[in-house]
């Protein structure tokens, strides 16, 4: 569990979760509830600190990615 820093919107810390999937198979499910804009998913600071957290995990060949929001979406005019 990574634990960061109370977002601008959520007065809590997020609280992200490495495992493992297998033996070389990483999953991080990473937390941005509080930190979440239109135009930002997570801060500089929360994606530095759990992706140092993901290259401190040797060996591994494949990162599973999951998110609370979608990766693209159509913009509005």
């Amino acid at each position: 569990m990574i634990i960061g820093a109370p977002g601008a919107w959520i007065p809590f810390p997020s609280h992200s979760l490495v495992v493992y999937l297998g033996p070389k198979v990483l999953m991080l499910a990473l937390d941005c509830r509080a930190e979440r804009k239109y135009d930002q998913v997570c801060t500089k600071e929360t994606y530095a600190k759990t992706f140092g957290e993901v290259r401190k995990m040797k060996g591994i060949e494949q990162l599973v990615l999951l998110l609370g929001v979608p990766i693209g979406m159509p913009l509005q005019a």
